[in-house]
């Protein structure tokens, strides 16, 4: 009995695994995203963790409105956008070292 349980569990972890891939990939699809490089998979790990995370929260969330949960967004979007203003003095020591 354990052991189907935990078959069970698998199989619906690699289910919800792809569902959120595709729902990322769609999402940047839609949104004119065309890039094939290394940014393609960063592009969709950044989207599903915001987007995991804001599910998970909105699901709990019992303000009116569900406003918490747009604040929450909010904030998450902007760490988000923290990445970038942090990608530039890491590329530049990393370029300094190879150079």
């Amino acid at each position: 009995m354990v052991i189907y349980k935990k078959l069970i569990f698998l199989t619906y972890q690699k289910k919800s695994i792809k569902f959120l891939y595709r729902t990322c990939n769609n999402i940047w699809r839609m949104s004119g995203d065309k890039s094939t490089d290394f940014s393609f998979y960063t592009k969709r790990i950044s989207l599903a963790a915001v987007y995991t995370s804001t599910l998970l929260f909105w699901l709990n969330d019992s303000s009116i409105d569900e406003e918490n949960a747009e604040y929450f967004l909010d904030r998450r979007l902007n760490d988000i956008s923290k990445i970038s203003s942090f990608k530039k003095p890491f590329k530049n020591y990393i370029s300094k070292l190879y150079y």
